[in-house]
């Protein structure tokens, strides 16, 4: 069950090379993904990996990781949980909170 959850979001919400949408609905995948949603089913796709020796789950993990980095990472590192729309000014986006 498992699996097929994991081959129906890739398939559905996925929208191209490390663009995942929010929001799926009527066959239709909508609104861009916010970084928990990149990070959630990386370590989906990352226990899967482990449960199963799925090479290709792991590709797909990596794939969402190196997205999150490039779509929501400051210069410094620390993460916004958006993505920047090309009007959207940084001082506009949420950061995640410091540990």
């Amino acid at each position: 069950m498992r699996r097929l959850a994991a081959e129906v979001l890739w398939s559905e919400i996925r929208t191209g090379p490390g663009e995942l949408k929010r929001v799926y609905w009527d066959g239709r995948a909508t609104q861009p993904g916010f970084l928990q949603d990149y990070a959630f089913l990386g370590l989906g796709l990352v226990a899967l990996f482990d449960a199963t020796a799925g090479r290709r789950r792991l590709a797909r993990a990596r794939e969402l990781a190196d997205a999150l980095w490039e779509r929501f990472a400051d210069p410094g590192g620390r993460l916004f949980m958006g993505q920047a729309g090309a009007d959207t000014p940084p001082m506009a986006r949420a950061r995640d909170r410091p540990v």
